[in-house]
C-alpha cells in the first residue's frame, strides 16, 4: 500500500469482510488503528494537505469513519479487554468531532450488538457481572470493586454504564461510591459514560416532573449530581453534554439547566446566591477575591485545572453566548409557555433557578474569562434587546 486511496480499495474491502473479529489479531487491528489515526493527524496538521495531496481527502476520510464504525469500535467486545487497544483506538477517535464518536457508540451499543452473536454474548455476560459487582460496591470496597468495574468496561462499557446510571437515579447513596471507582477506566471509556449520561438524561420515557406534587423528579437531581461530580473529579470532554444542555434550552425545556447548574457549581465552586448573610451580601460589593471567598458556603478547594477545562469546552464550541442567551430567555418561557402544564409553585421556583443559574454563569465568566475575550463575543445591547428579545 502506497497511498491512502490504495489502503481505502485495498484493506478497507478485507476489513469489511472480517468485521469485528478483527479483534481476534490485536497487532494487526492495532497497526491499522494507528495507520489511520496517522492520516487524521496529517489532515489537521495541515489544512492545505487535502488539496496538495493526490489523494481523494474527503472521500478517503467518510471510508476510514464507516470502517471505524463498523469494525474497530465493536471489536472492543471482543478483545478479552484489551486495555492497549482502548488507549490507541481512543487516540484515533479523539480526531474525530463528538458526534461522529458517539454516533459509533449508539451503533455498537445497539447494531452492532444485535448483528454479531458473539457481542450479544459477550454483552449479556457483562450486563451479569455488573450486577454482581455493584450489588457489593461500597465505601470499603471502592478499590477492589473499581478494578472490576473497569475490567467490565473494556468489553462493552455502554452495558455497564447504562445499568450504573439506572441505579444511581434509584439509589442517591451510590454515587460517591461509584464516582471512586470508576478511577480505573480509559480515556475511551469517559468519553462513552459522557454519551450514556446524555441518553439517560433525554430518554422520552422518563417523567421530569413528579405526578404527585409537580416538583422535579428524584431521578434528575441525583443525576444532575452525578455529573456534576464526574466531570470535576475526571478529565471528560463537556462539549456534548453543554450542547446537549444548549440544545434543551432551544426547544424551551428549562429542566436540564439543572445540569449545567451541577456542573458550574462542582467545576468552578460559585454557588447560588440564595441565603445569603448580610456579610456575604455585602462582601459581593467588592473585588473578584472579596466575591468568591465571602461567597462560597463549602470548604471545597478550587480545581483549577476543572475551571480550565470548563472554559476552554464554553470556547471550542462558542456556548459562552449561546448559554447566555438562552438562559436570559428561559425566564421568560417558563412565564408565558411553560406555566400552563407546570403547577404555580413550580413555574416560580424555576424561575428563581433560572435567574440563579444566570447570574452562577455570569460569575464564572467574570471570574475566568478575560474581559477583552468577553466583549469580542458578546452582542450589543441593542442587538441583544432587538434581535434576541431580552428585557
Amino acid at each position: 500500500v502506497g497511498s491512502w486511496s490504495e489502503l481505502v480499495s485495498v484493506v478497507l474491502p478485507v476489513l469489511a469482510y472480517l468485521g469485528p473479529h478483527i479483534a481476534y489479531r490485536p497487532k494487526a487491528a492495532i497497526k491499522l488503528v494507528r495507520l489511520m489515526a496517522l492520516f487524521f493527524e496529517e489532515r489537521e496538521k495541515d489544512p492545505t494537505w487535502a488539496q496538495t495531496s493526490q489523494n481523494d481527502s474527503a472521500s478517503v476520510c467518510n471510508a476510514l469513519i464507516d470502517a471505524i464504525d463498523e469494525t474497530l469500535v465493536p471489536a472492543l467486545s471482543l478483545a478479552s479487554g484489551n486495555f492497549a487497544y482502548s488507549q490507541e483506538l481512543w487516540k484515533l477517535l479523539s480526531h474525530l468531532p463528538y458526534t461522529v464518536r458517539y454516533r459509533s457508540y449508539a451503533r455498537w451499543k445497539t447494531v452492532h450488538t444485535m448483528r454479531h452473536p458473539q457481542i450479544n454474548i459477550s454483552r449479556g455476560s457483562t450486563f451479569g457481572m455488573t450486577r454482581y459487582v455493584l450489588k457489593r460496591l461500597s465505601k470499603e470496597t471502592v478499590r477492589m470493586m473499581g478494578r472490576q468495574l473497569g475490567k467490565l468496561c473494556h468489553v462493552h462499557p455502554a452495558v455497564v454504564f447504562d445499568y450504573i446510571l439506572d441505579q444511581i437515579q434509584t439509589f442517591e447513596n451510590l454515587i460517591d461510591p461509584v464516582v471512586e471507582s470508576i478511577r480505573f477506566l480509559s480515556d475511551l471509556e469517559f468519553d462513552v459514560l459522557s454519551f450514556c449520561i446524555i441518553e439517560h438524561l433525554a430518554a422520552p420515557d422518563k417523567q421530569q416532573l413528579k405526578a404527585s406534587d409537580g416538583s422535579l423528579s428524584p431521578w434528575l437531581q441525583s443525576l444532575a449530581t452525578f455529573v456534576g461530580n464526574v466531570f470535576l473529579k475526571y478529565n471528560i470532554e463537556l462539549t456534548g453534554v453543554l450542547q446537549y444542555v444548549a440544545n434543551q434550552l432551544k426547544n424551551n425545556k428549562s429542566f436540564d439547566l439543572l445540569v449545567l447548574r451541577e456542573i458550574i457549581q462542582n467545576m468552578s465552586g460559585i454557588e447560588s446566591t440564595t441565603g445569603l448573610t448580610a456579610d456575604q451580601l455585602e462582601a459581593l460589593a467588592g473585588g473578584d477575591t472579596l466575591r468568591q471567598e465571602a461567597g462560597s458556603f463549602s470548604t471545597v478547594r478550587t480545581n483549577r485545572r476543572a475551571i480550565l477545562r470548563l472554559r476552554d469546552a464554553l470556547f471550542k464550541e462558542h456556548l459562552i453566548v449561546g448559554l447566555s442567551i438562552l438562559t436570559a430567555q428561559q425566564r421568560q418561557c417558563i412565564v408565558y409557555s411553560e406555566s400552563p402544564d407546570i403547577p404555580l409553585k413550580l413555574a416560580g421556583q424555576m424561575l428563581d433557578q433560572c435567574q440563579e443559574t444566570l447570574i452562577q454563569f455570569g460569575s464564572f465568566l467574570r471570574t475566568n474569562v478575560r474581559q477583552e475575550d468577553y466583549c469580542n463575543r458578546m452582542p450589543f445591547v441593542w442587538e441583544l434587546i432587538g434581535r434576541f428579545h431580552l428585557p
